[in-house]
Formats: structure tokens, C-alpha cells, sequence
């Protein structure tokens, strides 16, 4: 157990270290010269949303993509309403991470790691050095996922955990607080819901509770950001706190969904994850609204 527990806290460290350093590092790369240009390519409002979505799958964090929006938007590169376009198709580009963690992409992130961190180690690209900082930054990132994952692969079959399960067998509604809470404590939908993937796949949660929790991050994040927004002013809050009115918005209508579609026996919103999961061979196979 010891050992376990030991390697979830190293990948967690590593998942937040490289996201420290993708931030750190795309905050060197946010000078003038790259701000003009990503308000050139956001002149219209299908491109700022493309441009947003691979911000967001790049940095896997809305708050740096808010970040750089912040300063654009103040020295007036972007109006607001592009800006906020772009942050919205950004929480889209988080969401790669979730695939990731359905993927097995191991080799793929030792390969990132290593050619990016040799290239560093030996000064071969001095001029690109943020961006393969960045590049190393994400590897490092993703492997602390692969860590979690496997720390929680054996931890979901303990007698512990079972019981953990089985109160939420009986009271899934309740893992819309649980979302809540996780989102608190871990500071990433993203691993969240990339944790939560992978207790589903090892059977120890069903696809209605993991679809609550994965609601109830929306709220989670939308209370984090309500809070941290409290010294901020000008721009940078009304940013802030349209992601937190985004995602409380999104918390609560997927959760309605989810309520509505279990109760009414209707086929809504897991109706088409299903339909999508039996296509790409997901692990959600069973409809909800067909269960009792």
C-alpha cells in the first residue's frame, strides 16, 4: 500500500511540475511579437475558437490561456469578446487529456521526454528553448497521469475501495459532491476526470456515478476560480469569472442531464456517449437510462 501511495504522490508531482513548467515557460513565449500574431489569427471568431482549443489541449490548463487573454485584451490586442471565445474553446482543448488517459500513449511520452530533455541538456536549440521547455514540460505532465493511473489500478480492487464503491452504488447522486471535493483538492478537472476513467475501467465505479463526479467538476472549478478572482479587478476578473459562470453552467446542465435521464428513462445525453463509445469501442457500454 505504502508503495502505491508513494507512487500516486510522485506522479502527482510530476503531472503538477509540468504544468507549472508548460506554464512558466509559455508565459516567456507571450511576448509582444507572439501576442500580435495570435491576434491576427483570432481576427475571426471560427479561428479564435480553433486557436483556443489548441491552447487549451497545449497548456491543459484554462487559467494560462486566461493568463496571456488578460494581457492581450489590456494593452488592447483583443477585444474582450474575442477573448472570451477563445477561453471557451480552450476548456474544449483541456479535455484532450481525458483521451490520454483512455490511450495507451506510454512510449510516446518517454519519446517526448527524452529527445526534448536531451535537446536541453545539450543547448542544441537555444532560440526555441521555451517552446522545448514547454514540449518537455507536457511529457512530464503526462507521465505523472500514467503514474496516477497505475497507483489507482490496484487500489481499485482493495476491499477498501470496494466499499467506497458500493456507497455510491447505492447514493450515486452523491458523487456530484464527490466530483466537487476532488476538484478542490487535486486543482485539475482534467486529472480528475482522467483518474476517474480509470477506476471506471477497472469496474470498481459505474459509468453513473464517474459521469456525476465528471458533472460536479464543472462546479468545483467554478467555485475554485470564484475565489481566487476575489483580489483580482478590471479584465483580468471579468475573464475569471466568466470561466467560472462557463463552467458552473456546464457543471449544472450536464448533472440535470444526467438526473433527467435516469429518472425519465429518456435517452439524452449518455444516449449519444454510448452510441459514440460502442463506436470507438469506450469502456461505457451499459445505458443508464436503461438501468434501474
Amino acid at each position: 500500500m505504502l508503495e502505491l501511495v508513494a507512487l500516486y504522490l510522485a506522479g502527482l508531482a510530476f503531472f503538477f511540475s509540468g504544468m507549472s513548467g508548460v506554464s512558466d515557460n509559455l508565459r516567456q513565449m507571450s511576448g509582444q511579437r507572439f501576442r500580435q500574431a495570435l491576434g491576427r489569427l483570432t481576427h475571426r471568431p471560427a479561428m479564435a475558437g480553433l486557436v483556443g482549443a489548441i491552447m487549451g489541449a497545449i497548456t491543459q490548463s484554462a487559467s494560462v490561456v486566461a493568463f496571456i487573454l488578460s494581457g492581450m485584451v489590456s494593452t488592447g490586442l483583443l477585444p474582450i469578446s474575442r477573448a472570451l471565445i477563445v477561453l471557451a474553446c480552450a476548456n474544449i482543448g483541456t479535455a484532450l487529456l481525458v483521451f490520454v488517459a483512455a490511450s495507451d500513449l506510454h512510449v510516446s511520452i518517454l519519446l517526448l521526454i527524452g529527445i526534448t530533455g536531451l535537446i536541453l541538456a545539450f543547448k542544441l536549440a537555444r532560440t526555441w528553448k521555451p517552446a522545448i521547455a514547454s514540449g518537455m514540460s507536457v511529457g512530464l505532465l503526462f507521465l505523472g497521469l500514467e503514474m496516477m493511473k497505475q497507483a489507482f489500478q490496484p487500489l481499485a480492487s482493495s476491499a477498501q475501495f470496494a466499499r467506497i464503491s458500493g456507497f455510491f452504488a447505492h447514493w450515486p447522486y452523491a458523487a456530484f459532491l464527490l466530483g466537487m471535493l476532488m476538484r478542490t483538492f487535486i486543482h485539475s478537472s482534467s486529472a480528475v476526470a482522467a483518474i476517474v476513467v480509470t477506476i471506471n475501467r477497472g469496474g470498481q465505479l459505474g459509468d453513473f456515478p464517474a459521469m456525476m463526479v465528471i458533472a460536479g467538476l464543472g462546479l468545483g472549478s467554478a467555485l475554485a476560480t470564484w475565489m481566487l478572482a476575489g483580489n483580482l479587478r478590471g479584465v483580468p476578473r471579468q475573464i475569471a469569472m466568466y470561466q467560472a459562470m462557463t463552467n458552473c453552467a456546464a457543471g449544472i446542465i450536464l448533472g440535470t442531464l444526467l438526473v433527467a435521464e435516469r429518472l425519465l428513462h429518456v435517452p439524452l445525453f449518455t444516449a449519444l456517449v454510448y452510441a459514440s463509445g460502442a463506436r470507438f469501442h469506450c469502456g461505457w457500454h451499459t445505458p443508464i437510462w436503461g438501468s434501474t
